[in-house]
């Protein structure tokens, strides 16, 4: 590693790789910090930058999973409504978010997920009674409501 003699600024070694110089500050505050040391001996480390990688929240992934091949309109919406987007709770959805809230004590809303997840059931049933659904959605729809059901009667804290 030297100094670059046109620019003032510090340069690798060849192959050193990407990455800045002390943790990603700018060019200029480096060459403050390495004038206050000139004349003792420093070491230089290159520290590549982490890239954060984007993540998909597990609600925005079971949710387009869940909606993928459904048809009946109140039924996709139930599904909207049960999986928020940038939900991070077991699988994203209202039962999860409920069994969290019963076994931690916590409420991740304000009014919790409790009163949410009977409306859910009720919409669920009036859908299952009164709506031609294919078999997949049928399936589908008592799944969810047996989710919903188990965790309305769990026991909490």
């Amino acid at each position: 590693m030297g100094r670059n003699k046109d620019s003032g600024r510090f340069h690798g070694t060849k192959g050193s790789g990407q990455g800045s110089l002390m943790g990603g500050e700018s060019a200029q505050k480096q060459e403050e910090n390495i004038r206050r040391v000139e004349g003792k001996p420093v070491t230089l480390l290159l520290i590549p930058k982490k890239k954060k990688e984007p993540t998909l929240s597990q609600g925005y992934l079971t949710k387009r999973k869940l909606l993928k091949n459904m048809k009946n309109k109140r039924l996709k919406n139930v599904i909207d409504q049960l999986y928020r987007d940038d939900a991070h709770k077991g699988d994203g959805g209202t039962a999860a978010a409920l069994r969290y809230e019963k076994k931690s004590g916590k409420l991740l809303s304000p009014r919790g997920h409790q009163q949410k997840a009977e409306e859910r059931m009720q919409n669920l049933d009036n859908i299952m009674k009164h709506e031609k659904l294919s078999l997949e959605e049928k399936v589908l729809a008592q799944s969810l409501y047996n989710d919903l059901e188990d965790a309305v009667k769990m026991k909490g804290k």
